[in-house]
């Protein structure tokens, strides 16, 4: 993605609102994630895609 593009969340923050990324991230990596895209939250989007600790992680917790 260009550095100069406005993105939705860098748009609806300049009127206000908050933000909040959940999912997967196939943007980039380090410069490139949601919360230098103008996401106030980021739940999942890094460098592999899936949330850290595995996509499975939640179901983990609740075994033990």
């Amino acid at each position: 993605m260009r550095q100069q593009a406005i993105t939705l969340p860098e748009a609806l923050k300049a009127v206000g609102y908050a933000t909040f990324f959940a999912g997967k991230w196939h943007l980039g990596d380090g410069d490139s994630f949601p919360e230098t895209n103008g996401y106030d939250i980021n739940k999942g989007g890094w460098e592999v895609g899936s949330p850290k600790g595995g996509i499975l992680l939640c179901y983990a917790a609740r075994l033990y």
